[in-house]
């Protein structure tokens, strides 16, 4: 069995390798013509879309299959600890811990489910740029949420980004008054591990995640970085209610009942 650290050691040599396309090793298995017209897809993708003329969730799908012809997408398991928000998500406005807290309340409730997790999509870190770094560093300064450790976040979420905080958390034991996921004050994988396995697997493994090569942040606009993802945030509509009980979990009062799960977020 492989210890922690040496998993997230091995991790990140996957990664650096996961940077270098095999295409361009071994020579591009498609031929120049087929790349040409990913790349006029995409473009055609976006004028659509500018133009009305389709809608989000088709917008997203479209360009992620186009992302996939071009070889510059390709999925990949990541600890959760190399995972940060991308600036573009969220239009830069962060992360909320309340809702990290309560999200964690939730699926430790109804129980963890992979399937859910199924459209995560994040984008590679662009080499010697440390700006996602320095601004999920930012970001949990002074909350209850894991630290980010020099050196640790190669990729940006696009979705699934308060869930991949949640397993963050987890995994760092920060303080919390949950009664599902805390024992003395901090969360407690141990005690995790004994109710919800699965769940546990997820904070120490990490996601499957749709992984964009960190050429797509140059060659196109921020803004289709997050639309590239939009499918999630669009398709799912407006948060159901849930049940009282789910929210007053992890000790937090709202102003209002507020359900939604693993897959919302």
């Amino acid at each position: 069995m492989f210890t922690t650290e040496t998993r997230f050691a091995l991790q990140q040599l996957l990664s650096e390798a996961s940077r270098i396309s095999v295409s361009g090793l071994l020579g591009n298995s498609s031929p120049p013509s087929a790349m040409a017209a990913a790349r006029n897809t995409v473009e055609q993708i976006i004028a659509d879309y500018d133009g009305g003329r389709v809608g989000l969730v088709q917008t997203s799908d479209k360009l992620l299959e186009a992302f996939v012809a071009m070889d510059l997408l390709y999925t990949m398991i990541v600890d959760p600890r190399q995972v940060g928000l991308d600036p573009s998500n969220r239009d830069s406005m962060g992360v909320n811990a309340k809702e990290v807290h309560r999200l964690m309340g939730e699926i430790a409730t109804v129980g963890w489910s992979w399937p859910a997790t199924a459209h995560a999509v994040c984008c590679e870190a662009k080499p010697g740029d440390s700006s996602i770094q320095e601004y999920n560093a930012m970001l949990v300064k002074g909350l209850d949420l894991a630290p980010v450790l020099p050196n640790t976040i190669w990729f940006g979420s696009l979705s699934c980004g308060h869930t991949n905080m949640a397993l963050r958390c987890l995994g760092a034991a920060v303080p919390s008054s949950c009664p599902l996921l805390s024992e003395g004050g901090k969360l407690d994988l141990e005690k995790l591990a004994r109710r919800d396995p699965e769940f546990a697997k997820a904070a120490t493994t990490g996601l499957k995640w749709k992984v964009l090569r960190h050429s797509v942040r140059e060659r196109y606009p921020p803004g289709w970085l997050a639309t590239t993802a939009g499918r999630q945030r669009a398709a799912e509509g407006p948060r159901s209610s849930g049940p009282a009980a789910v929210v007053g979990l992890c000790g937090e009062l709202p102003d209002e009942r507020r359900g939604g799960g693993l897959g919302r977020h």
